[in-house]
């Protein structure tokens, strides 16, 4: 059902983000009203951040604590209620004042107690018999997860959720672009059960670069590529398999470390002395490609980029991204981050969940030579307030194929709505958009510069 080499648009709005009554976004009727302004938006894709259990400890999606499960706390308690699993009552006693920062302190105790709540309704119901089969059904990788029969309904519940919102979302011609992140969290239950295929006196990260001067120490375990080779990739295979049955494609975070990856040493608490090891390159894809022909994945290929990882993404046809953030510096003739150096192969965006928002980036991050070239490049005066609505514009009128912008850029707004600081922040991953803030007056433009730039798609 992809059209990766149609032009089209898309948002990035991860689910945590989406308004709603308890705390954080979820699976819900929030979920489905944003589905109806993305259609009416003219709008193919809706991306969303990686969907696996949160580590706790840190709530980052990009290092998971299980590679096939759920989040519970995306689990929408008013679909529960719909169900008769929960009462209005409930619902009500639950609910927490509207904000646009997630209440994650608050937000997961409250959740996890109504999903209590109602999975004891739930046993007492008369008919287990489709829960019962899906815990056969998705036992290979369901018992290794837990071995609690609640959990296992959380994930019942979530997998139920989630497809429903999949299907509702492919019916209105929008497919759900979702993100791999390349490693898994130390504390993984795919650690535990598999600790061949992972090097644990290895760490990743990346070397020093435009995000921070000591690079980033990630505190994940680098994989034993050996091992997982000599399984014939099984547990990657099993991922991709797991991921493609919920999203129409995949962004692969990080790609470049399938050619090459920073390993730091384990102890270290910076990533300078780290080293560049090998990965499996072409062999691994070569399986991908013949268990998933369309290939539906785009490469995350920012950061270190040399000539083996443009092979690897040239050999397998992958589109790459390009960040038009990045493309009115000092190279601005030069770099393949400003437009005129775009191919139609391309995923190009304003900026990624890593970076800040394009009103903030102006605002605090470009300085006065990188502000110039913008005023150059476009022929028009640029203010803060105008940014994102112009780097916004150029992405839709370039020649990429697929146009992604956030959410805060669709909206407009400064730093404060920031998704993610790489190198820390306890204001990651907290950002949410307000009940009414996607006006129709931005639905209306986005649907116009979809047909003005040529980026209308059918189902």
């Amino acid at each position: 059902m992809t059209t990766l080499s149609k032009r089209s648009a898309g948002i990035l709005l991860h689910i945590t983000s989406l308004p709603g009554p308890f705390g954080s976004g979820d699976l819900g009727p929030s979920a489905y009203h944003f589905a109806d302004q993305l259609q009416l938006a003219k709008q193919r894709y809706w991306q969303v951040l990686p969907i696996n259990p949160l580590h706790p400890q840190h709530l980052s999606p990009y290092s998971p604590i299980s590679s096939m499960a759920g989040e519970p706390i995306l689990i929408s308690p008013e679909l529960l209620a719909d169900e008769g699993l929960l009462s209005a009552a409930q619902l009500n006693k639950c609910k927490l004042p509207i904000s646009d920062k997630a209440d994650f302190e608050k937000a997961i105790p409250i959740k996890l107690a109504l999903l209590e709540i109602a999975y004891l309704n739930f046993v007492q119901s008369a008919d287990q018999a489709a829960f019962e089969s899906y815990c056969q059904q998705e036992a290979h990788w369901l018992n290794e997860f837990t071995d609690n029969p609640r959990e296992k309904w959380y994930q019942f519940k979530f997998d139920q959720q989630w497809s429903a919102l999949k299907t509702y979302c492919n019916e209105k011609g929008i497919l759900l672009f979702g993100d791999l992140p390349f490693y898994m969290h130390g504390d993984a239950v795919d650690v535990k059960a598999n600790p061949t295929f992972f090097n644990l006196n290895g760490i990743g990260g990346v070397p020093p670069d435009y995000f921070s001067e000591t690079g980033q120490c990630w505190n994940v375990p680098v994989y034993n590529w050996e091992a997982l080779k000599a399984d014939n990739y099984s547990w990657w295979i099993r991922r991709m398999q797991r991921n493609l049955s919920r999203f129409d494609l995949i962004r692969l975070d990080h790609f470049r470390a399938f050619s090459a990856y920073w390993e730091i040493p384990a102890g270290e608490t910076t990533a300078v002395n780290g080293q560049w090891k090998p990965g499996p390159a072409a062999d691994l894809f070569k399986e991908f490609q013949k268990l998933f022909p369309d290939m539906p994945f785009i490469a995350e290929d920012l950061g270190t980029i040399d000539e083996p990882v443009r092979a690897l993404q040239e050999e397998f046809n992958l589109k790459g991204m390009r960040v038009l953030q990045f493309g009115f510096g000092e190279d601005l003739p030069q770099t393949d981050h400003a437009p005129h150096h775009f191919i139609t192969n391309i995923v190009a965006v304003t900026g990624t969940h890593d970076n800040n928002t394009t009103r903030g980036w102006y605002e605090e991050d470009a300085d006065r030579k990188t502000r110039e070239n913008l005023r150059q490049y476009t022929g028009i005066k640029v203010t803060g307030k105008k940014a994102a609505r112009i780097l916004s514009r150029i992405a839709y009128a370039s020649v990429a194929d697929i146009v992604i912008i956030p959410m805060q850029d669709v909206l407009e707004l400064p730093a404060n709505a920031r998704m993610n600081h790489p190198s820390g922040s306890d204001k990651n991953w907290k950002w949410r958009m307000l009940p009414g803030q996607f006006k129709k007056e931005k639905i209306k433009r986005l649907g116009k510069w979809v047909k003005l730039y040529g980026r209308e798609c059918e189902k």
